[in-house]
């Protein structure tokens, strides 16, 4: 999927240290993770694990670079932060979706303290009770008291946008760009 994407020079998304199991399973190979595919019939004798962190992992694989946008991203080390800046990738952030599945708290300072680009997602109706950006929006600005708003207006807009290699015509107001924007009422956010 990376290889396909990269020839098109189209960005590559993939959910990476979402959950404590997805740490297990890459550190020992077991765990929730194994299981499951067991279960279904998915598991791949032989394979072992590689005993690295998720970020280490998708590295060694060759899947990070400036093209990739690694969603959740909420238990990372430092040295998959310094990972992440290097490569230059982008992260989305859904802290409502990671609230919803009790997997943890991403730490959005720590991004904007690298300088590494960020947007916000929602995930899905699987995680989310809805797919609004803005609610998303109101629920960083209510619970992570040192993020800026004009940086959670950046994730909402331009943020988004470059992520997915649309700055040039998508997330902000300017010659060349679409001339698309929202009124949004506020006092509806729950």
């Amino acid at each position: 999927a990376k290889a396909w994407c990269r020839d098109r020079n189209q960005p590559f998304s993939i959910h990476v240290a979402e959950h404590s199991d997805e740490i297990e399973f890459l550190q020992t190979g077991g765990g929730y993770c194994r299981d499951l595919l067991k279960s279904l019939g998915r598991w791949v004798s032989g394979w072992n694990a590689p005993g690295t962190t998720p970020v280490e992992y998708l590295d060694s694989l060759g899947a990070l670079d400036d093209g990739t946008l690694l969603v959740h991203a909420v238990h990372m080390q430092q040295s998959d932060w310094e990972i992440v800046f290097k490569r230059g990738c982008a992260l989305c952030f859904c802290p409502r979706s990671n609230r919803n599945l009790n997997v943890g708290r991403p730490d959005l300072e720590c991004s904007r303290q690298y300088g590494i680009l960020a947007c916000l997602g929602t995930d899905s109706l699987a995680s989310n009770q809805d797919l609004y950006p803005f609610a998303e929006a109101e629920y960083i600005l209510n619970h992570y008291p040192n993020v800026h708003p004009d940086d959670v207006l950046f994730m909402l807009t331009l943020g988004g946008a470059l992520a997915l290699k649309r700055g040039d015509r998508f997330g902000s107001l300017a010659p060349g760009r679409q001339a698309a924007f929202l009124a949004v009422n506020l006092a509806n956010l729950q």
